[in-house]
């Protein structure tokens, strides 16, 4: 009978053992952090996923799509155990968050956050390198990271999966009205505070700066990666990409429902 019990106590504390060397630090293990971001008189969540471990650390923002209902979440949990801190948050006016959706905001949220997570304070309470920043966008989120990246030296890495060029879409359009389709998509999403046509228009009026291509020299300065689904690739402006970033292309579909792991390892290692 002792020799069961001191077998089972065994088998508990190699167990035990193994479980603390996966989270990888027993003093400073991994942990979740519930943000509210103040942004002028508004508020957006925030969800911070800290690394294991006491050294800063590289830090991913992940940035959602139109919606957002794909939230890359199962990416977020397989880049902390690589040993990287990641950040999901909702833009103004999306799934809770306050204020008026609109891409210009959508855009300004990001570099919010980047201020807010570069403070010294908060930087040393989430063990984060102020100096090893990375963007991850899909859809609306990857037009919104090639722009943001491009033009915020914080920033080290871009990954946009199958971005949306929304100024490039609408370069022909010169009013709201002229898209009715399109107003009644974004009509039907309640889970966002917006006005369709204001949407819209607000594109339309900065349609050069939100186009992707318009940046495509600044590319060049760091690494950048489009991972496109294999719907898309019929779309003509990615390939004026070619030379000035990274290109993959992976068959699937939007949200890569069916190649989550090949999506996943392949972004582990890119970065």
């Amino acid at each position: 009978m002792k020799s069961q019990i001191h077998f089972l106590v065994t088998v508990f504390l190699l167990l035990g053992i193994s479980s603390f060397a996966q989270e990888g630090n027993i003093e400073f293990p991994s942990f979740d952090q519930e943000i509210t971001l103040s942004i002028g008189n508004d508020s957006i969540a925030v969800y911070a996923l800290i690394a294991s471990g006491k050294e800063v650390k590289t830090t991913v923002l992940l940035l959602h799509g139109i919606p957002g209902n794909e939230k890359n979440l199962d990416l977020a949990q397989e880049l902390r155990m690589a040993g990287k801190n990641v950040i999901f948050f909702n833009y103004r006016g999306s799934w809770g968050s306050q204020g008026e959706y609109l891409y210009a905001n959508c855009l300004k949220d990001v570099g919010h956050l980047l201020d807010y997570l570069s403070d010294t304070n908060i930087s040393s309470k989430l063990r984060i390198d102020t100096s090893q920043f990375a963007l991850i966008g899909h859809s609306l989120g990857g037009g919104l990271a090639l722009i943001k990246g491009a033009n915020d030296l914080r920033i080290k890495k871009v990954i946009a999966l199958s971005p949306v060029n929304y100024g490039y879409n609408l370069m022909d359009f010169t009013n709201a009205d002229s898209l009715p389709r399109f107003q009644e998509y974004l009509g039907s999403m309640f889970m966002l505070n917006l006005n369709p046509k204001t949407f819209i228009q607000e594109i339309i009026n900065k349609k050069d700066y939100y186009n992707l291509l318009t940046h495509r020299e600044l590319y060049k300065r760091k690494p950048f990666l489009i991972i496109d689904d294999f719907s898309r690739i019929e779309d003509d402006w990615p390939g004026k990409l070619n030379g000035y970033l990274e290109h993959h292309i992976i068959e699937s579909d939007h949200s890569f429902t069916n190649k989550r792991k090949e999506l996943i390892e392949y972004i582990s290692n890119w970065l």
